[in-house]
Order: C-alpha cells, then sequence, then structure tokens
C-alpha cells in the first residue's frame, strides 16, 4: 500500500515538475515570437520610411527633368522662331538689293540695245553672194536631202529639188528657221510668205502661239523678257515662273515699263 502512495507522490511530483518546465518553455517561446514580431513591425516601420523619402526623391527629380525639358523647348522654340525671322531679313535684303541692281541694269539698257539683242538672237550675218544647192545644204546640216526639200517647203520656201540654188540670204533665213523649228518657236506647215525674210523677236513676242521653248527669254534682259511676255498677255505670277524670278522684281520691271510708256 505503501509502495502504491509512493508511486502515485512520484508521479505527481513528476507531473508537476513537468507542468512547470512546460510553462517556462512556454513563456520563453512566446516571448521570443513577441521579440522578433517586435522587431519584424519595426523594420517594417524603417523600409516603409525609406520608401516614402525614395519616392520624394525621385519625384523631385521628375519634376527636375519636366522644368528642364520645358525650358530647353522653349530656348528652341526662340531659336527658331529667331531663325525664321533672320531668314525673312535675309530674303528681304536680297530681294531688295536684286531690285536695285535690275533698276540699275534696266537704267543702263541703251536705245539701240533692242536691236542689237535680236541681231544677236537671230545671229544675223552680213549678205554674201555665195550660192549654194539644197543636197549642199542637207550635206552642211547632216540631213537627209529629200526631207530638207519636203521641210523647205512646209515652211514656204519655193524649193522643188535637191539642185534648186539658194542665194545667201535664204540659206542664213533657212538656217534661222530650221534653229526655230528645233526650239519649239516656229511650227510647221507655214505658207503666209515669209519665207523671203527672217523671223524677228517682235514676230515671237506678238504672236498668240504659247512659247514651248523660253531659253532664249530667260537668258535675255529681263526688261526685254518681262516686256516680251506683257505684251504676249502673261500674268505677274506667270512671268514669275517662266523667267524663275521673284513677282516683286517682274513687278518692279513693269512699273519701270509704264513710267517708260508714260515719258515715251
Amino acid at each position: 500500500m505503501s509502495v502504491i502512495y509512493a508511486v502515485l507522490i512520484l508521479a505527481g511530483m513528476v507531473l508537476v515538475f513537468g507542468g512547470i518546465f512546460y510553462m517556462s518553455y512556454r513563456k520563453g517561446v512566446w516571448e521570443k515570437f513577441y521579440e522578433e514580431f517586435r522587431n519584424t513591425v519595426d523594420e517594417a516601420h524603417i523600409v516603409k520610411t525609406d520608401l516614402h523619402s525614395m519616392l520624394d526623391q525621385s519625384i523631385g527629380i521628375s519634376r527636375a527633368i519636366v522644368d528642364g525639358l520645358d525650358s530647353r523647348l522653349a530656348e528652341l522654340s526662340q531659336l527658331q522662331e529667331e531663325a525664321r525671322l533672320t531668314q525673312l531679313a535675309i530674303q528681304q535684303i536680297t530681294e531688295q538689293r536684286l531690285a536695285l541692281m535690275e533698276m540699275t541694269s534696266v537704267e543702263a539698257i541703251p536705245e539701240n540695245y533692242e536691236e542689237e539683242f535680236e541681231a544677236e538672237w537671230l545671229e544675223e550675218e552680213p549678205l554674201k553672194e555665195n550660192k549654194i544647192r539644197v543636197y549642199e545644204l542637207a550635206r552642211e546640216l547632216n540631213m537627209n536631202s529629200k526631207e530638207l526639200v519636203a521641210t523647205l517647203q512646209e515652211l514656204g520656201f519655193p524649193v522643188n529639188n535637191q539642185l534648186n540654188t539658194l542665194d545667201y540670204e535664204v540659206t542664213v533665213s533657212i538656217k534661222q528657221k530650221l534653229t526655230l523649228l528645233e526650239s519649239g518657236l516656229l511650227p510647221k506647215n507655214r505658207s503666209d510668205g515669209l519665207a523671203d525674210r527672217v523671223l524677228s523677236f517682235g514676230n515671237y513676242k506678238n504672236s498668240a502661239i504659247k512659247p514651248k521653248d523660253l531659253e532664249a527669254l530667260r537668258e535675255a534682259h529681263p526688261y526685254l523678257a518681262v516686256r516680251t511676255l506683257q505684251e504676249a498677255g502673261y500674268s505677274v505670277c506667270e512671268m514669275a515662273q517662266l523667267l524663275n524670278r521673284g513677282q516683286g522684281e517682274i513687278k518692279l520691271i513693269i512699273n519701270l515699263i509704264n513710267k517708260k510708256r508714260v515719258y515715251a
């Protein structure tokens, strides 16, 4: 009996000591867990503070970048506007200088310049007594004799065959008309009696036919070119496009032409 009581007492003591040990162990575990949790929360607060600081810094950097871009865009726009104004000023100065140069050159035109220009444009030469046959002229022009005869008949020259004789004046007239025909300034099938004289510059400028090749006008003096196109009925815009010149320059020359007509 006493042995049983002794065993029970020993078991109770073991349970008591085990409970005390277990409670002590649990208390230490909870304290350790609480401490670690608290440290984790503190670290989270620190990370949160750092993130707020980094966010504020990134916002400041973004604002600085945007402000810098705005200022640079404003400077670029200002530079572009200044460049545009400078270009306009240079263009105006250039047009004024060209206009002054044209005025000076127009005022310096001699009275017989138009006749000299017509003679130079048509490459007139003094008459000679030399005569040439049609086939010789064809050989000189690198053409077929029959084709040359047909072309001369279309232009109104009294030629029947390649053995016809041509004097120097007719030969010069034929060469000039063939040159104008190749450049498009003279249409074919002309039988209006013009075979006995050379086509003059006045006939060209008074013609109702639109010129296909204006190289002669572009190479001519601007005063004569503008007057020619004006008498042919061209507008200022069309003359500027055909002569590759500014409308202001064309208007200036037209004013000079009108003044010359008034004082004439």
